[in-house]
């Protein structure tokens, strides 16, 4: 028995397959554990309440990406009614993405085993159930099948993958977009082209094309949306445009180094936040050090022109789009990690062509003499993130919404009509009770968010007054869920009681209290 285990571990890809076990199973386990947020709850409710494929895409417009994942969940709910279905089946993607990775990267075996648990494929891609993990799986597809074989490459099915990328989500949609132009630069650098090659590759420019044009179609927001965003290019100010380009370099900081500081509320936070209270030697620091990692990586792929090509018009692009349209959270900027992992890759595929210059050869020499050092560093940053993200996340709940819900259960709390606000955070909890809601702030029922912009922005009192005109529609006592508390003085004013508060949860906005307006019929 000794010698048959020796011999499967001595196999080549032994430990591939163990650590694409451990991987699911860890990541399963994590998923348990994690307690869904609005943003992945979102689409279940969308799907949930959306009775047809057209309804689906319609309900779906003020959500600014593509309909690939939410066209998933759709046919889960009408599988089960289960949420964790989603889960699973975001499991099984990150996973796959993990596989093509470990089985395809060409880094060392141990580096991309490390790799696959690290911050982004781990954690911010796994065990956040989103349509970002699809994006990061076509990602590693296409840098492998841009390998060329026997000198010529399947142009065809690289373009069906950058159409499926395109439907996934909007940065993905953006990376499409730099897989494509890197294949032309490098198409074009090709001169052994005939004109099967041509028609060929004219044809999978139209299958991209038209997975971008149905993609942007399909993200274009309605003209009430809130979030309907006017590009904003140079403004005339100097100093205000040039630090807009450095707030973009900055976060480059955060995303090769996404360790969170050591804290209940770690999300979208950075250690970086330990070394100062000032907000301009932070900022500052981030530019400095983010300069260093994209200056450091730029040397590395230089020599190599298409992965060169690959890494500045990639971070030219995401970091456009973060500015100009898509204001971005760590979720986004990672795609910006992505690039630079996709980069690297790109340089195993292609020589490097010699500089004129002696100096700038051995210069760039050095910089790529240190290529398994400087991935070995993020790896190394990016393993510790994760087990610090998951470590906590496992001492609290990620949101509050489903112990809210589960409490209002356990009470009868539901049987009574509820309002809440605001809408935006409290439609976690309408999905986990499977309830409607009303949500003064819109003056809607519903368990999901239609952001548009005919929203009636007041303070809490005037919240309270619209609550207060539903109770008397109602004629009834109504259940409060808020996600800010009451002052003693609007509770007396409206007779309202407090009923428990809920504030275990990681994100900082999903943290709720509970409250029950009394009804008088004989109050004018």
């Amino acid at each position: 028995m000794p010698d048959k285990i020796k011999g499967i571990l001595k196999k080549p890809d032994t430990a591939l397959y163990i650590a694409i076990c451990v991987y699911f199973v860890v990541t399963l386990i994590n998923l348990l554990n994690h307690v869904m947020w609005r943003d992945e709850l979102g689409p279940w409710a969308i799907a949930k309440e959306s009775t047809s494929l057209s309804e689906l895409f319609y309900n779906y417009r003020y959500e600014g990406h593509p309909r690939l994942w939410v066209f998933i969940v759709y046919l889960l709910t009408k599988l089960t009614n289960n949420m964790a279905s989603m889960q699973m089946a975001h499991l099984c993607i990150a996973t796959a993405a993990a596989f093509v990775f470990l089985k395809y990267a060409p880094f060392k075996k141990w580096q991309s085993i490390f790799f696959i648990f690290g911050y982004f494929t781990f954690f911010e891609y796994a065990v956040i159930s989103r349509n970002y993990s699809m994006g990061v799986l076509l990602f590693f597809i296409f840098a492998y099948m841009i390998r060329p074989v026997e000198g010529r490459r399947n142009y065809i099915l690289l373009s069906v993958v950058l159409f499926l990328m395109c439907q996934t989500n909007a940065y993905a949609s953006v990376v499409a977009i730099v897989f494509a132009l890197t294949l032309c630069f490098e198409f074009l650098l090709n001169k052994q082209k005939d004109t099967k090659t041509w028609l060929i590759f004219t044809l999978s420019a139209l299958i991209f094309i038209s997975g971008l044009l149905f993609s942007i179609y399909q993200m274009l927001p309605p003209p009430d949306s809130l979030y309907l965003k006017k590009p904003e290019f140079l403004t005339g100010d100097p100093t205000y445009d040039f630090m807009r380009l450095l707030n973009q370099i900055a976060n480059v900081y955060n995303v090769y180094f996404p360790i969170p500081m050591f804290k209940q509320n770690f999300w979208c936070g950075n250690i970086i936040g330990y070394i100062s209270k000032n907000p301009l030697v932070l900022f500052f620091t981030r530019v400095a050090v983010g300069a260093i990692f994209l200056s450091v990586t730029f040397f590395m792929v230089i020599r190599r022109p298409v992965a060169a090509f690959f890494f500045i018009t990639g971070n030219a692009a995401i970091m456009a789009f973060s500015d100009l349209l898509y204001g971005s959270l760590i979720r986004h900027r990672g795609h910006l990690f992505m690039i630079f992992i996709c980069s690297l890759w790109l340089t195993y595929y292609y020589r490097p062509v010699a500089f004129k210059v002696p100096f700038l050869n051995k210069f760039c020499l050095f910089f790529e003499g240190k290529k398994n050092v400087w991935l070995n560093f993020f790896i190394t940053i990016h393993i510790f993130a994760a087990l610090v993200a998951i470590t906590i996340s496992a001492m609290y709940p990620f949101t509050d919404a489903k112990d809210t819900a589960n409490f209002i259960k356990a009470n009868n709390l539901d049987l009574l009509p509820m309002a809440a606000d605001a809408d935006y955070q409290t439609t976690s909890v309408a999905v986990y009770l499977g309830e409607s809601m009303f949500y003064p702030v819109t003056g809607r029922y519903g368990t999901y968010v239609i952001s548009n912009n005919k929203r009636l922005y007041t303070d809490s009192d005037g919240v309270l007054k619209e609550i207060e005109k539903f109770m008397k529609l109602r004629k009834s006592n109504i259940l409060l869920v808020l996600n800010s508390p009451l002052t003693r003085q609007q509770m007396k004013r409206n007779d309202i009681v407090f009923i428990k508060a809920f504030a275990n949860g990681i994100i900082g906005d999903e943290r709720y209290c509970i409250y029950v307006m009394k009804y008088n019929e004989v109050s004018p």
